[in-house]
């Protein structure tokens, strides 16, 4: 157990934080692919032309490099640029004590007792923005998946935080639950 003297600790997410946050990590991951592309682009290319270049393979190139970069990079983040703009977020309270926690969405309150969870993981480990080298959790905060104690329909309580709290987030959930790795098999979004 961990030493956080903390008897509870009380955040609140509004709906244009989430948008914003959302919109900067959408932005960092297409900055953060574009430069892979680059740069694997321009090995691919010096490579195949043996230094020599023409301008037919350039064009080739130019429109091989177009097409990935369309297909790959810009058609999925304006879709999700999109998404994130039409999308309704909610206003989240988030407040967890010594007995348990409570999460209010948009003036809705519900009460959880520790007793009820049986251990929890933090889902944002296993992002695919990790193998990036995006620290997803400096933009967005992390999310933590607390596993219910015999759930069968909703077996997961997610708790979001804030990037400036989420240390303390996580080691007063770790002192009330056991942490577990997450993995394909008891990975809820797959």
């Amino acid at each position: 157990m961990n030493d956080l003297n903390i008897d509870n600790i009380t955040w609140e997410i509004e709906p244009d934080e989430t948008r914003a946050r959302n919109e900067k990590l959408l932005r960092v991951t297409v900055f953060t692919l574009l430069g892979i592309l680059a740069v694997a682009f321009r090995e691919i290319f010096f490579e195949s032309s043996g230094g020599g270049v023409s301008i037919k393979g350039l064009f080739i190139f130019l429109f091989v490099r177009f097409l990935f970069l369309s297909l790959f990079v810009i058609i999925p983040a304006l879709i999700f640029y999109f998404i994130i703009k039409n999308s309704s977020f909610h206003r989240r309270v988030y407040s967890l004590n010594r007995d348990g926690f409570e999460i209010t969405i948009d003036g809705q309150k519900e009460n959880y007792s520790w007793d009820g969870f049986e251990s929890f993981f933090d889902h944002t480990q296993k992002s695919v923005l990790r193998d990036l080298r995006i620290n997803e959790a400096a933009i967005n905060g992390r999310n933590f998946y607390l596993r219910r104690k015999g759930g069968f329909f909703s077996k997961y309580v997610i708790i979001y935080s804030e990037p400036d709290s989420c240390g303390d987030v996580y080691v007063f959930i770790k002192d009330h639950l056991r942490e577990e790795c997450i993995n394909t098999a008891n990975d809820p979004i797959l």
